[in-house]
């Protein structure tokens, strides 16, 4: 079990460390026009907070059921 853990943390990082990154060349990129921006920038909001349902979802498993 612990090297499950292990694993979904490398996993969630590597993936949190991919959309810092696309955030990042989004924002600066000065041929996006602003209204892909502005789309682009809705879809990684969604990304990330779908990243942190996820993780969530993970912790509550690893307690268990609790009534």
């Amino acid at each position: 079990m612990d090297q499950e853990i292990r694993t979904g943390i490398v996993l969630t990082a590597s993936l949190f460390l991919h959309m810092v990154g696309l955030l990042f060349a989004v924002m600066i990129d000065p041929y996006i026009r602003k209204q892909h921006r502005k789309m682009m920038l809705i879809i990684i909001a969604f990304v990330f907070s779908l990243i942190i349902q996820n993780v969530l979802g993970y912790l509550i498993d690893l307690n268990g059921t609790m009534p």
